[in-house]
């Protein structure tokens, strides 16, 4: 019958910035389960709720919105907040900072070869700022690695089918007026 609330960072450059990154997640340990639990629901909310289905069916209704979940959570993070992030040689990356946040995430990415048939358009459509911060991570790959990768996993190259199609979501993106990341480069 015990209860066991445990509250953990990651980091893939350092323990103190697993510290860091729990600490900063969860308000210095302010929150209590059910107000972290409160504040992730009102989180979620705000995602899903940028589309409204609207049908009498439930089924449905679970299908889609499963679905979108699994479509923003996808991508996770490599980068800190502090802006410290594991570069492609193995060594450790300082993002630039703007108000004490790093200006865009590193994140772990499959290949595009997928996203770019239905995912990159749900982003531009639904999440502008999210589409415009993978195409930041992939960039900052470029600048630390010289080469425009496919997918990243821990900021290393992993390829999904030997194509490269992130041109096609970084021109989809632009074309649709998404260009707050470095478009010069």
């Amino acid at each position: 019958g015990e209860t066991v609330t445990a509250k953990v960072g990651l980091s893939y450059t350092s323990v103190e910035n697993a510290r860091l990154n729990r600490e900063e997640e969860t308000n210095q340990d302010q929150l209590t389960f059910d107000e972290a639990r409160s504040a992730s629901h009102q989180t979620w909310e705000e995602y899903l709720g940028r589309i409204r289905v609207e049908t009498p069916v439930k089924e449905d209704k679970v299908k889609f919105y499963t679905g979108l979940y699994h479509a923003i959570l996808g991508r996770g993070l490599a980068s800190d907040v502090n802006g410290a992030y594991p570069k492609n040689d193995g060594s450790i990356g300082q993002l630039e900072m703007k108000d004490g946040k790093p200006v865009h995430n590193i994140y772990n990415t499959d290949a595009a070869w997928g996203a770019q048939w239905n995912l990159s358009q749900l982003w531009i459509m639904a999440y502008p700022e999210y589409i415009s911060d993978y195409i930041s991570s992939h960039l900052q790959a470029y600048e630390d690695a010289g080469w425009l990768a496919d997918g990243l996993a821990n900021n290393r190259y992993v390829s999904g089918v030997g194509t490269n199609l992130l041109p096609t979501i970084i021109a989809g993106a632009y074309e649709c007026g998404i260009r707050d990341f470095d478009t010069k480069l």
